[in-house]
């Protein structure tokens, strides 16, 4: 979990305040009882029942949504209630709510017919998750809901349901054009079926079991995360019709091949194995770069994101054209021991992370100027982006 807490601060954010929440619930409330904090349910009430709370919302009418587990210890199956009362008022459950159950140890979740939503992260980190039903009712599921659920085997959606279904394992739209979330249980090599134009954010994060993925030629987007923290993605082949890669697509991923249609307009790989826009202007994604790596003169940016977690880059020379270096570009390259500056002119903010989690000795070789002013700039600024051993030294 520590790189969800350097890297992406939207993260990180959204599931330690849900654990957050379980904490201050469980302190309220007695493990496994019921109660609420105010005294009208339209006052947005906190009740619990059977170690799930809820909250009562308003979306033209009044509803229920589970919003946290009660008793942060609890371990085994939970259910959640199609309907919570509070003084003789009944509400529907129309929601899980945004990482509701995020980092517990539920085994297993009975999520109830009328549900509508599941949003995003409800049950990332739930290491001991192993099977998951979607009632026919779910019309709405969020990004990154089921990361980092290493044993999640088995997800099953009614076969009524009119918007997700499951093949081999993977939960689709039930249009075919979007892929939601892939589970380790898909295998070690996946084959995206023709038809998928989407793969949706984070819905390959965290899954430690796929080494390799076959991208159909109907595909036109990858979203942010999709295949963050994929440690054991081995190889990527990229088709000709994406179009768009969002930012952290392959973060923490360590590829040894990273190849793309050569008839593709949008991208292309250099022979360093660098992920460009066309025109060569962006660094999209060094994932597969290793060794000494030479930023191309024609680029001027390096995106967010853009090489973190890459285990395999040593030395890195960043010339003097590149205008901008975005967040937490080379965060935790872990065997990046030597950054050269070629221009005196520095291309980062303070405090953006861009050489946090480098090793404690790494080399920082920067440009000498006369004007001492400008080179202790130079330097804060890097400290200010890297180990606190960080050696700093000007040629």
């Amino acid at each position: 979990m520590d790189h969800f807490i350097c890297l992406k601060t939207k993260r990180p954010v959204r599931l330690l305040s849900a654990v957050l929440m379980s904490l201050i619930i469980a302190l309220l409330f007695p493990a496994g009882g019921y109660g609420s904090v105010k005294t009208s349910a339209k006052d947005d009430d906190l009740l619990i029942f059977r170690k799930v709370a809820y909250r009562v919302l308003y979306d033209d009418t009044w509803y229920a949504e589970a919003t946290c587990l009660a008793d942060k210890e609890y371990s085994g199956e939970i259910e959640v209630l199609p309907v919570v009362m509070r003084d003789g008022e009944e509400f529907p459950v129309r929601s899980v709510g945004e990482a509701a159950f995020a980092f517990s140890d539920i085994t297993s979740v009975i999520l109830p017919d009328g549900l509508k939503q599941i949003k995003s992260s409800a049950f990332a980190g739930c290491s001991s998750l192993e099977k998951v039903y979607i009632p026919k009712s779910v019309k709405k599921i969020g990004t990154g809901v089921f990361s980092y659920c290493d044993n999640l085997e088995l997800i099953e959606v009614d076969e009524n349901n009119l918007h997700f279904t499951t093949i081999d394992s993977v939960l689709y739209t039930i249009d075919g054009k979007e892929l939601v979330y892939a589970p380790g249980s898909a295998g070690e090599e996946l084959s995206i079926p023709e038809g998928v134009e989407v793969i949706r954010s984070f819905a390959f994060e965290g899954n430690d079991r796929i080494v390799s993925v076959r991208l159909p030629e109907t595909l036109e987007k990858i979203c942010s995360g999709a295949f963050f923290d994929c440690n054991s993605l081995d190889s990527v082949v990229l088709g000709r019709n994406v179009s768009r890669i969002e930012g952290d697509s392959f973060a923490y991923c360590s590829l040894s091949s990273l190849c793309i249609d050569g008839d593709n307009a949008y991208y292309c790989v250099d022979d360093q194995k660098l992920l460009l826009d066309r025109k060569k202007k962006h660094l999209i994604c060094a994932a597969a770069a290793s060794g000494t790596v030479v930023i191309p003169d024609k680029v001027r940016y390096i995106d967010e994101c853009s090489c973190s977690g890459n285990k395999k880059i040593e030395k890195l020379i960043i010339h003097s054209r590149v205008k901008s270096i975005g967040a937490y570009a080379f965060c935790d390259c872990s065997s990046l021991f030597y950054v050269a500056f070629r221009s005196r002119k520095t291309a980062f903010e303070p405090g953006s992370n861009v050489f946090a989690g480098l090793p404690y000795f790494a080399e920082f070789n920067i440009p000498y100027s006369q004007n001492e002013e400008d080179i202790n700039s130079y330097k804060e600024l890097i400290k200010s982006n890297s180990p606190s051993g960080a050696v700093i030294t000007t040629r």
